[in-house]
Parts: C-alpha cells; sequence; structure tokens
C-alpha cells in the first residue's frame, strides 16, 4: 500500500514472475487486496536473465619483471578462463590495469552469456559522449571509436586531456598526454617517433612513458614494463597484431 502510493499507482496490479511465481503471487495478491497474474512461461525468467547476463573473469598477478610476453600471457589467459566460464568468444571485452603498489597487472575479461547473436553497439548504460564530456569538461570530442570503445580528447587547457569509454558509457581509462590514432603500421610508427621524447631519465635510470593500447576489444596496460626498449617493443607488438585495423595508442608520464 505505501509503495503504491508513494509511486502514484491508482490501479496497482502484481505480475509475478520466476519459478516460485504460482505458490507465491496468489497468497500475496489476497493478503494486499490487489489482482494479480502470472504471465505464460513466467516460470524461465530467471533462466533468461542468467542467459543474458555478463560473464566476468578478473586475473591479478605481481609481474616483478613485466615482460611483453609477460603481458599478453595474462591477457590471453583471462581470455581463455572467460570463454570457459560461458562467454560467448565474440562478445568478449579484455581490460587490464596497472596495480603500482604491488608491482601487479590485474586483467578483466567479460562477455555475454546469451546464446543469441549479440549486438556489439548496444549499451545498458550512460552514452559514451556523456560519460566523456562528464569525465573532461563539455568540449571533449571523439577521435577514434570502434564496437567496443570510444576514445575522447579535450585540449582547451594547452594540455591534452582523454578518457577512453566502452560501450556501455563506462570510463575506463583517463588521463593526459598524447593520442595516437591511425592503423597498426599508423601507429607503430608514430609510437618510435613519440617514445623517446617522453623517456625520463633519472640519473643513469631510464624510465619509459606510461603506454595504453586500445585496440578492438582489449584495452592493453603496458605501464608496468619501465624499460623503453621493452615498453616500446610491447606496444609494436601490440599493433602489429591490428594489422590495418583501427588503434590508439595512449601515452604519458604517469
Amino acid at each position: 500500500g505505501e509503495a503504491a502510493a508513494e509511486q502514484g499507482l491508482a490501479h496497482p496490479q502484481i505480475v509475478g514472475l520466476g519459478g516460485g511465481a504460482g505458490a507465491l503471487i496468489p497468497e500475496l495478491g489476497r493478503a494486499v487486496g490487489w489482482p494479480w497474474t502470472i504471465p505464460h512461461e513466467a516460470e524461465v525468467i530467471s533462466s533468461v536473465g542468467d542467459a543474458l547476463s555478463l560473464v566476468r573473469i578478473e586475473v591479478e598477478r605481481t609481474l616483478p619483471r613485466a615482460t611483453a610476453e609477460a603481458v599478453a600471457g595474462l591477457h590471453r589467459e583471462a581470455e581463455e578462463a572467460v570463454i570457459e566460464a560461458g562467454a560467448a568468444p565474440h562478445s568478449i571485452q579484455v581490460e587490464s590495469e596497472a596495480v603500482p603498489e604491488r608491482g601487479a597487472l590485474r586483467v578483466t575479461a567479460f562477455g555475454s552469456a546469451a546464446l543469441e547473436a549479440f549486438d556489439p553497439h548496444a549499451g545498458n548504460g550512460a552514452l559514451p559522449e556523456d560519460s566523456a564530456r562528464a569525465a573532461l569538461g563539455p568540449r571533449a570530442r571523439s577521435v577514434a571509436s570502434n564496437a567496443f570503445y570510444s576514445v575522447f580528447v579535450d585540449d582547451t587547457d594547452g594540455r591534452r586531456s582523454f578518457a577512453v569509454a566502452d560501450r556501455h558509457g563506462a570510463i575506463v581509462v583517463e588521463g593526459r598526454g598524447r593520442v595516437l590514432t591511425g592503423t597498426g603500421a599508423e601507429v607503430a610508427a608514430a609510437i618510435e617517433q613519440s617514445v623517446p621524447t617522453l623517456v625520463r631519465h633519472f640519473g643513469p635510470v631510464t624510465v619509459a612513458p606510461a603506454l595504453r593500447i586500445v585496440r578492438g576489444a582489449r584495452v592493453v596496460d603496458l605501464t608496468l614494463i619501465s624499460s623503453p626498449d621493452a615498453a616500446l617493443q610491447a606496444a609494436l607488438a601490440e599493433c602489429a597484431l591490428a594489422h590495418d585495423e583501427p588503434v590508439v595508442a595512449l601515452l604519458s608520464r604517469d
């Protein structure tokens, strides 16, 4: 009664769904004095919800000496695990994030468990554009996008800020620095020119810029690789896998 009054419902009706609806809904309807109904095949609604839900796997591993092979292997492990857990291979997204306080890399893979065809353009949250403007400001503009991610930038203050939003509108990467876009070969060439200019020197020690690659359904975080040469080779390897597909490289001094 209170819920109906709060929502302004003049003629509330109870709709029963799920396996227990047949036993619970008639009694509930009699108890509150409301009409009730149980739709045809209501008992399978929970199964439908399970089939349409996301399967998510998270793998975190300490990488005391992060290499391109170790990073790629961890991404592959997460991808294989989420497929094993029931995700449709064509729906999978893989995102990684460095955990510097533990010297670890956390890789999250998720995908739809739906049995029907998956629409990569469908979203169930905020629009990527809205999320980007909330993160960067009203002048945020898109510089690259694919079926899974959109990359936005704002450089009104003289320093380029960037944000990567997934198709559901969630911001998965945000920072300041250079944004390189193009085919795999084009971005690889631009990375080779840019990395040496962003290397930091601490006495005899050189530290690579923070590198992240957006390629297809993957956002690959290479920031744990501190060696400039190793970071460069890892980024070039990701670009090589893209062939002529669009790639975005994000370089910053995190």
